[in-house]
């Protein structure tokens, strides 16, 4: 499960990338990336929380 909420992370910040590249407007544009560095970082606990999963998992089976 955390596998597939990673993935839709990372489409979210294709999306708001495309919107950053796209979006004519300065402001829209500085509050794209303040939203994008949010979801990054709750994307990277994610991760963490994956790497822990799978170092758990590897030493059990040693």
């Amino acid at each position: 499960m955390i596998i597939y909420v990673s993935s839709l992370h990372s489409l979210g910040n294709e999306f708001y990338g495309t919107a950053v590249s796209q979006g004519p407007r300065m402001d829209l544009g500085a509050m794209y990336n303040k939203m994008l560095m949010d979801v990054q970082l709750y994307a990277e606990d994610g991760a963490n929380l994956m790497i822990k999963k799978m170092v758990r998992a590897a030493s059990s089976s040693i």
